[in-house]
């Protein structure tokens, strides 16, 4: 095991890679982002990795883009997943099932992970809900409690929030993200609850299938992406500029978007 705790640099983690029997690689999107490009791209075929044969993602979703990319230099997929802080790992690419490029996987065994609307009632295929945890499903304190979930946090005056909330007359943890199940069974990742925007009618998260595409652009050119986008947009009754939408994507991206001002 290697525990690079400085400032990540791509080519001394394939360097590492290299020199070690490291089998197994967990990293952020942030890293494979960086391990894609050219120079990584060009020091990973002169120092191929020695004994790497698995590959984890964690920490935020991974665009399909990357993962792609990824692939074609080591031949190896990426396995991303989702989890909090809070929970165990909830979700997650599993051996023995398809990756769906962009996708979180499907639910780990044991784990009631549903996609729900505001009322409690899980929602149909393609359809944007919140994605919780089944904490209880028959009376409160009852054996069926799903024991995967952290105690609480702890309120000013002691007592215990278990950010729990009755909703159908089951028992939910929401993770207050927001996501969607295609008819196979694999979550979409969509934005945080509090992240989602609307413009000109579309709901529109930070890694909605527009952006993943405007971040791998930005990263793989090596140059400033110059763009603009011609929409105002609204969220929770407040106007938003679009060059408030170009400069979260360009903090996400790490490059500059240029954009009208409104």
């Amino acid at each position: 095991m290697h525990d690079d705790r400085g400032a990540f640099d791509p080519q001394r983690l394939l360097h590492i890679l290299h020199k070690y029997p490291i089998t197994t690689l967990c990293a952020p999107p942030t890293a494979y982002r960086q391990l894609v490009l050219q120079k990584s791209k060009k020091f990973l075929k002169d120092n191929p990795p020695k004994a790497l044969s698995h590959c984890t993602g964690a920490g935020e979703p991974l665009n399909a883009g990357v993962i792609d990319e990824w692939q074609k230099m080591t031949a190896m997929e990426i396995f991303d997943g989702y989890g909090q802080t809070e929970t165990v790992l909830t979700c997650g690419n599993f051996a023995g099932t398809p990756i769906r490029p962009g996708s979180m996987g499907k639910p780990t065994p044991g784990v009631p992970l549903k996609i729900i609307s505001s009322d409690g009632l899980e929602c149909e295929p393609d359809t944007e809900g919140d994605l919780a945890v089944l904490v209880n499903g028959g009376s409160k304190g009852s054996s069926e409690e799903f024991f995967g979930l952290f105690d609480g946090y702890i309120r000013p005056d002691g007592s215990l929030d278990k950010r729990i909330k009755e909703l159908g007359r089951k028992e939910w943890y929401l993770t207050g993200d927001r996501a969607t199940r295609d008819k196979d069974g694999y979550y979409w990742f969509v934005g945080r609850a509090d992240d989602v925007i609307n413009s000109a009618g579309y709901r529109i998260g930070i890694h909605s299938p527009f952006t993943p595409k405007v971040e791998f652009a930005t990263d793989l050119s090596g140059r400033p992406l110059r763009s603009r986008i011609n929409a105002k947009i609204a969220s929770r009754g407040r106007g938003i500029s679009s060059c408030f939408l170009a400069r979260r994507i360009s903090r996400r991206g790490r490059e500059s978007i240029r954009c009208p001002h409104f």
